[in-house]
């Protein structure tokens, strides 16, 4: 009987995974089958088809940096604790004020990635802050991505 080991599963194989990994350079096997199925797909349609769309990836630049910052505002807020999204989007709001004013995003923000030993949050701040251009953002937009 011929058996393979178990797959990720479909929650693990998505665009958004993917942004996560590339932009941290932190990819997982699962990330490596994700591309792996995406252009065995593009291949088989034969090449016709931007292979975005068979990776779940946004087609346009502006596309991607906007699914990669959400995809931050997302873990940021999750490193966050307040009772509701609302709560996690005015305190992270406040955070991101802080962390690109006051904060190390003016000495970090010539890096591909955070210094060693940064928090998770800073992590976090600081891709969130790369994929937007180094802006901060309302509490209102920051509450969109959330919900």
């Amino acid at each position: 009987m011929n058996r393979t080991a178990p797959g990720p599963t479909r929650s693990e194989l998505n665009g958004l995974n993917l942004l996560e990994a590339l932009s941290t350079g932190g990819m997982s096997q699962a990330d490596y089958d994700w591309l792996l199925v995406g252009a065995t797909t593009w291949l088989a349609f034969g090449g016709d088809l931007p292979m975005q769309r068979f990776l779940g990836l946004p087609a346009t630049g502006a596309g991607i940096s906007k699914a990669a910052r959400n995809v931050w505002i997302r873990k940021s807020a999750k490193l966050i604790e307040n009772d509701s999204p609302f709560q996690q989007a005015t305190t992270l709001a406040a955070e991101l004020d802080m962390f690109i004013s006051r904060g190390p995003w003016n000495s970090w923000k010539s890096q591909k990635y955070p210094p060693e030993g940064a928090s998770e949050l800073r992590t976090a701040l600081f891709f969130l802050v790369k994929f937007n251009g180094g802006k901060s953002l309302s509490s209102r937009t920051i509450f969109r991505a959330l919900t």
